[in-house]
């Protein structure tokens, strides 16, 4: 009985990994948020990072963790983490991660977390299906499902102190999160890239990925969005980083964030682009950590088209917001077309930008904060 338990465990893994990129993602998308709210230390969240485990092995990974794939945080809840060795010596590696927790459950009733971060879960575990397939790998890559990004980063940021492998031989932090909508749900198939600032390496191999792919990838510092994600323990440790995601929408930490609203075809998009970016990155040369270099002109023509195209195409927009999408484009433009973009001038955008889109909804909190920010400036 057994025996054949598991031939059917193994050929319907089997039939998944022959199946369209969409389905895959789907599937696990679905597998996850199956455990319920998954939040730090909870029944769910413990059964879930089994199952991300389960899934690991299913891969062909080997366990990276300090217990098997498992790597305890010390007060509760516990990171997976899986490796995938280079094909040549080499003691240098990148590292993809994501975070697998989420909100738990109120009177409102289960925040599955489909988008926020089911999604970038699956995209990890596509990355690992194919990149396993790879003949060729001069650097690992290390596959890291964090907990407790929820409360605090304490996941990725106990990772970064206490790595399972010498950080000194991390060449890149990829983090996935939130990548099956869009922004406002407006922007279908854009990618966000934060972080290029602190590397101009890391930086131009994301525009050629993006080239290559004819994928729209827009890259802003890392300071429009602040520290919201697992990144930021392995900024603080002078790793090269960048901040993956297709943005907030309406959804984002409501019961509303389910399966059934993903856009599956864009998220495999996504995902088609961070293996070929992991490519690059597993053969090229190792991307140094730099001084905080920003591209401001870059980051003022994306500023212009964001708003542009959320102008065009996002629903239910009110006359307030919509003005302050229209100043922003303005403001987009004139500092594109600057010849000199100061540092002030710089930050009085980066600062405008997180305040209309907090105003547009993608985002909640913090807007009396910022606009003081603003108005020191």
């Amino acid at each position: 009985m057994m025996r054949n338990l598991m031939a059917m465990l193994v050929c319907g893994a089997c039939a998944l990994a022959q199946a369209p990129a969409e389905v895959r993602l789907q599937a696990d998308i679905e597998g996850l948020v199956a455990f319920g709210g998954r939040t730090w230390g909870s029944d769910s969240g413990l059964e879930a990072s089994t199952w991300l485990a389960e899934r690991f092995t299913e891969i062909g990974l080997e366990p990276g963790g300090k217990d098997g794939f498992f790597q305890p945080l010390p007060d509760k809840g516990r990171n997976v983490v899986a490796w995938l060795a280079p094909t040549v010596a080499s003691d240098s590696w990148v590292l993809l991660g994501a975070h697998f927790d989420h909100l738990g459950h109120d009177d409102k009733g289960v925040y599955l977390g489909a988008d926020d971060n089911a999604s970038g879960v699956a995209a990890m575990l596509e990355c690992a299906l194919r990149l396993s397939q790879q003949t060729e790998r001069k650097r690992g890559i290390l596959f890291v499902g964090f907990d407790a990004e929820e409360f605090g980063l304490a996941g990725s940021r106990y990772f970064a102190r206490t790595p399972t492998r010498p950080l000194s031989g991390c060449a890149a932090m990829l983090c996935l999160d939130i990548l099956g909508r869009s922004m406002l749900d407006a922007m279908p198939g854009t990618l966000f890239a934060f972080g290029g600032e602190w590397s101009s390496g890391l930086r131009a191999q994301v525009d050629a990925s993006a080239t290559a792919l004819d994928a729209q990838v827009l890259q802003l510092a890392a300071e429009y969005v602040g520290p919201r994600s697992d990144f930021l323990g392995f900024a603080l440790e002078q790793v090269p980083f960048a901040f993956l995601t297709s943005g907030t929408h309406a959804d984002y930490h409501t019961v509303d964030d389910l399966p059934e609203h993903i856009d599956y075809g864009s998220l495999a998009g996504h995902t088609e682009l961070i293996s070929h970016l992991l490519a690059g990155l597993l053969a090229g040369e190792r991307p140094a950590f730099e001084g905080h270099e920003p591209d401001a002109h870059q980051e003022a023509r994306n500023i212009a088209l964001i708003a542009h195209e959320l102008l065009a195409h996002a629903e239910g927009l009110g006359r307030f917001e919509r003005s302050q999408l229209r100043a922003l484009e303005r403001l987009g433009e004139r500092n594109a077309a600057a010849e000199r973009l100061g540092s002030l001038a710089r930050s009085r955008m980066v600062v405008q930008t997180q305040l209309t889109l907090l105003s547009t909804g993608s985002l909640t909190g913090m807007r009396e904060r910022l606009q003081r920010v603003l108005d020191g400036l």
